[in-house]
């Protein structure tokens, strides 16, 4: 019964919403043949994958859903099993209700089309329902960063009660993953709420469902329902402001049709510290837009309030929040903006460009620069020091010379024998002396680099990996016979009951 309302619900919305926002609402109840047909017509931007599956249809071989039918090989890091997509710009939330059988892997998948623009490797996110009693697998999280996939919040089979509702909401480079088991109570994931991937914060990401099948026999999916909402505002215009500076424009446009009902854009300050960083049209946040009905473009003129705070540089987020009568526009996610604001105080201008990236093995190194707000009256020496995790060049010398000049300061990853997270963090900290009292003890906001682990075990274990050495050959082999042969007797010493 749940099934048929959220599907007329779907429905109704796709009425709705399709003709105006890039949104994708398909509840499966239309007829359509992936295999033969590919995405023509249907909403879906493509099919990644698509020759590993022998059946991939919706409402045709099961009423209402889209099943995915095929023997293939375990996807592992990749995308080995299909993958039927929708490319989408921006900030967006998307959701859908699996049903697995047959060892199958059904998931929700967030990747990086451009592999290469993330690095070395293939990057994506899945959240993968998979009911394996015998496993105690009910959902698992897959975070992959450049191959590497570790693996978290495994939900446990839970004696037959399995989220099988998946949900995402992206907002820049932080992504917030959710499970249910009704679609009304939303538990988020322990590990992504956010998981943060400056990898994947780019313009256009691919979001749809993924199967990786076990490679064994031939196994199942279906889908119940998947939609995607699309952000309704875009900014642009210089994101620059100086303390004591003049304000800049920035537009705020509507990325839909002209809305039939006013639309209201409540803008929020959320930067930790001090909330009151800018004005918003000569006010404090926050700031409420209203867009008349028919209007699809506003200015906002932002300004950052002097204040006598050493602040150094700060990337100010304001957040936007959609409030209308229009369903085009109504519970769509307004996306945020980054303002910079540069500090008119004597300070540390730090540079970390896209983020501070390292690895143990000495192969990926990073730099930052640095350079002095205000010509110094005597020399200024800036140390940086770090936790242990990384190692950096300092100190660096600023002169009443050179003070406007960056200075870059090389960061490298420590190779320690600790088995960490693969990624696990360092912690850079600036601090500035001189017999300038403007600036001694003048510091700069910390920086966190991204370090990548070389330890064993750090991306985790393949589920093949019996023995757990970061290899699946016939050592692995012979401790699952071992296993095995210790239930030759019911009840023997050391054997698991899967019955």
């Amino acid at each position: 019964m749940m099934k048929k309302i959220i599907s007329l619900a779907l429905l109704f919305c796709f009425v709705i919403c399709s003709t105006a926002m890039a949104d994708l609402v398909d509840s499966f109840d239309v007829g359509h043949d992936y295999l033969t047909n590919g995405v023509a017509g249907t909403g879906w931007s493509g099919i990644m994958n698509g020759g590993n599956a022998t059946v991939f249809d919706a409402s045709i071989t099961a009423a209402d859903k889209l099943r995915i039918t095929g023997v293939g090989d375990w996807g592992g890091a990749g995308t080995g099993g299909p993958f039927l997509y929708k490319e989408v710009a921006g900030d967006f939330i998307a959701e859908s209700k699996a049903g697995a059988e047959h060892f199958a892997c059904a998931g929700l998948m967030v990747r990086l089309a451009d592999t290469a623009a993330g690095g070395a490797g293939e990057d994506n996110m899945i959240l993968a329902y998979w009911p394996v009693e015998f496993w105690n697998v009910g959902t698992i999280f897959w975070p992959t960063d450049n191959d590497a996939r570790p693996e978290y919040d495994n939900s446990g089979y839970n004696a037959g009660v399995i989220p099988s509702y998946l949900r995402v909401e992206r907002r820049g480079a932080d992504f917030y993953w959710s499970r249910s088991s009704d679609g009304v109570t939303w538990e988020a994931l322990p590990s992504a709420n956010p998981m943060v991937r400056p990898d994947m914060d780019v313009a256009v990401l691919q979001v749809g469902l993924i199967q990786n099948f076990g490679g064994w026999a031939e196994q199942d999916v279906d889908y119940e329902y998947f939609t995607l909402i699309e952000q309704v505002t875009a900014f642009s215009g210089t994101k620059k402001v100086n303390e004591g500076g003049s304000a800049t424009t920035i537009t705020v446009d509507l990325l839909g049709p002209a809305p039939t009902a006013p639309v209201g854009v409540v803008l929020t300050e959320v930067t930790a510290g001090d909330p009151n960083d800018l004005l918003m049209n000569g006010s404090q946040s926050p700031l409420t837009l209203t867009f008349p009905a028919g209007t699809t473009q506003q200015t906002l003129t932002i300004q950052a309030i002097d204040d006598d705070l050493q602040e150094g540089p700060q990337n100010v987020k304001l957040t936007a929040e959609v409030f209308s009568d229009d369903a085009n526009y109504a519970n769509h996610p307004g996306g945020s903006i980054l303002i910079n604001v540069i500090d008119n105080e004597a300070g540390l201008l730090v540079d970390e460009g896209d983020g501070v990236t390292v690895d143990e093995d000495g192969t990926i190194s990073d730099s930052i620069s640095i350079v002095l707000t205000r010509q110094p009256v005597a020399d200024v020496t800036v140390t940086i020091s770090t936790d242990g995790q990384t190692s950096v060049t300092s100190p660096l010398v600023f002169t009443s010379a050179n003070w406007n000049t960056a200075q870059s300061a090389a960061v490298t990853g420590v190779d320690d024998a600790v088995l960490e997270n693969d990624p696990h963090t360092g912690t850079l900290s600036f601090s500035a002396s001189s017999s300038d009292p403007a600036y001694q003890g003048v510091t700069a906001f910390d920086i966190v680099a991204t370090i990548a682990e070389n330890e064993c075990g750090a991306w985790g274990y393949s589920r093949y990996d019996a023995n757990q050495d970061c290899v699946v050959n016939l050592s692995d082999m012979a401790q699952l016979a071992l296993q095995w042969m210790q239930c030759t007797f019911p009840n023997a010493d050391g054997c698991i009951d899967m019955r």
